[in-house]
């Protein structure tokens, strides 16, 4: 069964079936495999036989197809977690019910089901993975000879006025980005925000200058395929800059589409990874780690593992502190391993083609997981790879106090990481003399969301003024002839800053609130306006 299904995943992610750590992985499948399969043919009561069988097929379907999201989504709202678990159970007693009722067949039928999708599967492959350039509509005229513009959206950067000061390298990185903007001649807003916690509300308000104060108005979003491919119905920006002549190069992942707009200027979009094991291959890490990343990435996303790690996190959590942390959730997403050579892409395209061209880049850093030091060198060691929450749990857990200055110190290191790369993007247009009359945008989407616990509406009773500083917080910063540099104190959220400085929309006060989802990731539900407390 699980080699079936590894075998696909591997397939699908074009990862290589040769490599050491895939092999390796099938070696250790097939020997848990085998030793957990002894003792379902050696058990002793059927209904104990059929309970593991059971379980089993729950577990592989739900690694498969989402069964328990699939479910959630049918019976009940992510808030109402009894009668989720609920469906949970009778899904599992229906399975149950129906091997039993096959009793003596059911390993034959099995054995021949999944071996038969294993052979369909080495014989006839499937769909892949699609990374790197991908078909635009753009049509083949010739660009305008104008200074070029860069748009660089860096996700999860938490805003200068918004760093936590009382956790040791926060007043560092403070002063190197206030520093770095300086030296380039950028306009520098210390105290923006972003309405918005999850990235499609953000970015799609912020590229169409749709934000209100009255009832909470959500961007309008579709999920395209899947948990994965939201796009911004429409992007008045990508319009605005079609009209006046521009090509539009896209560098983007797959979770946030912008290239399914259709606007003929986009000439170029490229794919990167948000978090496919294949971005693995290239790292310099054991055979063995990369082999214990590959498994996870593919066993750990199942409802039976989240609620055996939080039975264990329950029963560590009462024990001798030595003894508690020996159990802990690693991070199996990899979303900013591949951000660099993205970043390398983006400055050897605009050095060959500049005029004309607006480049706009989603780029997943400073955002987790946390594993480059300040000289974008991999820390090797992945049980330290970490990511905004504790346990990497969703947003109606509780995170703690030693997490959280963990996570910030290897967050802040990739931070900086990031501002060397970008100070390497800027130098090499400084050197080819296109930086003096080009338009440079770089802005977050939210902070660094490194919480106790998560500004959605559910967890009200637990918030702190700092929680809403690190969900909110994010920066804004632009360079450009007609925009005088230096560092704005005012508080400024970024969808109307954006909307005032890009989309000739007028300047207004800011109102200082910002929307809280009314339950967790639920992209259609209303939104609560709060006010965000001064930072």
């Amino acid at each position: 069964m699980f080699i079936s299904g590894f075998y696909s995943f591997i397939s699908y992610h074009d990862y290589g079936l040769l490599a050491p750590e895939v092999l390796l992985g099938f070696m250790a499948i097939f020997l848990v495999g085998s030793f957990v399969g002894f003792l379902l043919a050696t058990a002793g009561p059927t209904n104990m036989r059929a309970m593991g069988f059971a379980i089993l097929l729950f577990i592989f379907f739900d690694i498969e197809f989402g069964l328990i999201e699939e479910i959630n989504d049918f019976v009940t709202t992510q808030t109402n977690r009894p009668l989720r678990y609920g469906a949970l159970i009778i899904s599992l007693f229906l399975i149950q019910m129906a091997i039993l009722g096959l009793r003596k067949h059911v390993a034959s039928i099995l054995a021949t089901v999944f071996a038969t999708t294993l052979i369909t599967t080495l014989l006839i492959p499937g769909s892949k993975v699609n990374f790197g350039p991908q078909p635009v509509a753009g049509q083949a005229s010739t660009a305008l000879d104008t200074p070029p513009v860069i748009h660089l959206i860096l996700d999860g950067h938490i805003g200068i006025e918004g760093i936590p000061l009382d956790i040791k390298g926060g007043r560092e990185l403070r002063e190197l980005l206030i520093n770095f903007y300086d030296r380039w001649d950028f306009r520098l807003y210390g105290r923006s925000y972003s309405k918005y916690l999850m990235t499609y509300d953000s970015i799609s308000n912020l590229l169409n200058g749709e934000t209100s104060t009255v009832g909470g108005k959500m961007a309008a979003v579709s999920h395209q395929h899947g948990k994965v491919g939201w796009k911004p119905v429409k992007n008045e920006h990508f319009r605005r800059f079609s009209a006046a002549g521009y090509k539009i190069r896209v560098y983007q992942t797959e979770y946030l589409d912008y290239c399914q707009e259709s606007v003929d200027a986009i000439e170029y979009c490229y794919r990167y990874s948000s978090s496919s094991p294949q971005l693995l291959r290239s790292l310099d890490i054991t055979t063995v780690e990369k082999s214990e990343l590959l498994l996870g990435s593919y066993f750990a996303d199942n409802s039976y593992y989240r609620i055996t790690h939080k039975l264990l996190g329950i029963i560590t959590s009462v024990l001798p502190e030595g003894i508690g942390k020996l159990w802990s959730r690693k991070n199996y997403e990899f979303s900013s391993i591949g951000v660099p050579a993205v970043i390398s892409k983006l400055k050897s395209d605009v050095l060959r083609t500049p005029r004309g061209r607006l480049f706009f880049a989603h780029l997943l850093l400073p955002h987790g997981p946390y594993i480059w030091n300040e000289n974008c060198e991999l820390r090797d060691d992945s049980d330290s790879w970490l990511s905004r929450r504790m346990d990497h749990e969703d947003l109606l857990s509780i995170s703690d106090h030693g997490y959280r200055d963990t996570a910030y110190k290897y967050y802040f290191m990739q931070t900086v990481c990031t501002v060397n790369l970008l100070d390497d993007l800027l130098r090499a247009l400084d050197e080819n003399n296109l930086l003096e009359d080009a338009t440079i945008l770089i802005h977050g989407d939210h902070g660094s969301r490194i919480t106790l616990a998560d500004p959605v509406s559910p967890m009200a009773d637990f918030l702190t003024s700092r929680d809403y500083i690190d969900s909110f917080s994010t920066l804004f910063a632009v360079r450009s002839p007609a925009v005088e540099p230096g560092y704005v104190t005012e508080l400024s959220a970024i969808q109307p800053l954006f909307t005032e400085l890009f989309l000739d929309g007028p300047a207004t006060a800011d109102d200082a609130s910002v929307y809280l989802l009314s339950g967790p990731l639920k992209h259609k539900q209303p939104l609560d306006i709060v006010p965000i407390p001064k930072f």
